[in-house]
């Protein structure tokens, strides 16, 4: 435990009918008893005046968690006043007047992590779920602060340690006669920790999708309506629209809410040959973004030239190259054809070879629903009920373990090199600890906590 005692406002700046200071550290029920009326039981409720010198500061409910059994692991006492900041500082300076410091960023969860309350996974759930967007990066925040991510990661862990007393067996007593350790045995065991690790890196890379949400960029030549599109989903004339060309120079960006999740919308600079310098620059902006999509949706104009469509994926990306874009690998492709309006055509929706067509038209409001209904469909992104949040710091440390036990073991199966074979168990074995915080360091705790609001 640590020595000194913190303190902070634990409720957002504001009026508010009940704001909170929160106390933690070996200080905190002495603390207490200086400023409160009423005589303190553990985990009891009480109404008491919070009194400084003989005024009263404040009315309100005090109540007391003993260490061990706390959040951080600390005495902790929780003081409920009225939410009006000039109270809540009041007496949060009161309490600083006595033994206690102004708790930094994110403290009382450190100390809580520091204390073996919570692992750093769960920390960082924390403040994942205090900032979620939608109610399923919160119920899915909710899961990883519960320890159900943790538990993935220690069986992962487990498997390791006892995978590596069998190979380090083998080469400490090489001698001895240990059926169990036999090559086949070692290569099965390792070969399953690769596709256990393999599945959670699959989640993990979900749960990076439901915190940060996904980017879905609005991708075609001048003019065929990219930047109404963007409108539509922002319900808002956030984009200019004008019939001349290359009006978008610069890239948009526009969150919603879609199925439950956030999609970032990017409006690109329309994608043609120009001379003009800066046109040039928003399409080199363009492109950047355009390489790091999650969703690309590839807008054209079938009233210019109904019979010339891209509808796969090698046009597509022939049509992209063009301009030295080469998009991600796992990018989805939505082709869109938009102004359907004008040659007579049905809104419609197709999928094939990879691709999802839809046959839209923004102005006169046809097929849209379909391209929602897509969108939401794909959104969903292969995940269930029981996804958990992550981050990606979670998903680099997963696949160095992978990486690791994968090295491992094609080096015993070319060399039988148990040696390597054990070192790389240990490095997947630390790699893992990092992220719930079993290996650490004083920096990337530094980092963690420091994001944190004050008074959690």
């Amino acid at each position: 435990m640590t020595s000194d005692t913190i303190a902070a406002i634990a409720t957002a700046s504001g009026l508010s009918g009940i704001g909170i200071v929160r106390i933690s550290g070996a200080n905190a029920l002495e603390i207490a008893k200086n400023i409160c009326s009423a005589s303190l039981s553990p985990r009891e409720a009480c109404f008491t005046h919070f009194i400084d010198q003989g005024d009263i500061v404040d009315q309100g409910i005090v109540i007391y968690f003993p260490a061990p059994n706390s959040f951080t692991g600390e005495d902790v006492i929780e003081l409920q006043g009225h939410g009006s900041n000039i109270v809540l500082n009041q007496l949060l300076n009161l309490i600083l007047s006595f033994d206690a410091r102004a708790a930094k960023p994110g403290e009382f969860s450190e100390r809580a992590f520091l204390n073996n309350k919570i692992d750093l996974i769960q920390a960082e759930a924390i403040a994942d779920l205090i900032e979620s967007q939608s109610q399923f990066a919160a119920r899915s925040a909710l899961r990883s602060l519960r320890g159900e991510f943790s538990k993935k990661i220690n069986q992962l862990i487990e498997q390791l340690i006892k995978l590596r007393m069998f190979v380090e067996a083998g080469i400490d007593f090489p001698d001895e006669d240990i059926e169990i350790s036999s090559n086949t045995f070692i290569e099965e065991n390792t070969l399953s920790i690769i596709e256990s690790i393999a599945a959670v890196v699959q989640q993990t890379e979900r749960g990076c999708l439901i915190r940060d949400g996904v980017s879905a960029a609005i991708v075609g030549a001048p003019n065929v309506g990219k930047s109404s599109l963007l409108n539509y989903f922002a319900a808002d004339d956030i984009a200019i629209v004008t019939a001349k060309a290359g009006t978008t120079r610069d890239v948009l960006r526009q969150e919603i809410l879609l199925a439950g999740r956030t999609i970032k919308f990017i409006d690109t600079a329309g994608l043609r040959t120009s001379s003009d310098e800066i046109e040039q620059q928003g399409i080199k902006k363009a492109a950047a973004h355009i390489q790091s999509a999650d969703f690309i949706l590839f807008l054209q104009d079938v009233s210019v030239d109904g019979a010339k469509r891209e509808q796969n994926i090698i046009d597509i990306k022939q049509e992209l190259a063009l301009f030295n874009i080469e998009p991600n690998f796992n990018s989805v492709f939505f082709v869109i054809n938009n102004k359907i309006d004008l040659i007579n055509e049905n809104p419609s929706l197709h999928e094939k070879d990879g691709v999802i067509e839809v046959n839209i038209s923004i102005k006169a409001n046809l097929g849209l629903d379909l391209l929602e209904q897509a969108l939401k469909k794909q959104l969903n992104l292969g995940g269930v009920e029981g996804d958990f949040l992550a981050r990606n710091r979670h998903l680099s440390c997963l696949q160095s373990a992978q990486t690791s036990v994968e090295r491992g073991l094609s080096q015993f199966k070319s060399h039988l090199a148990s040696e390597l074979l054990a070192e790389d168990l240990r490095l997947a074995q630390d790699a893992l600890g990092k992220i719930t915080g079993a290996i650490t360091s004083d920096e990337l705790l530094g980092e963690i906590f420091s994001s944190f609001c004050i008074g959690k």
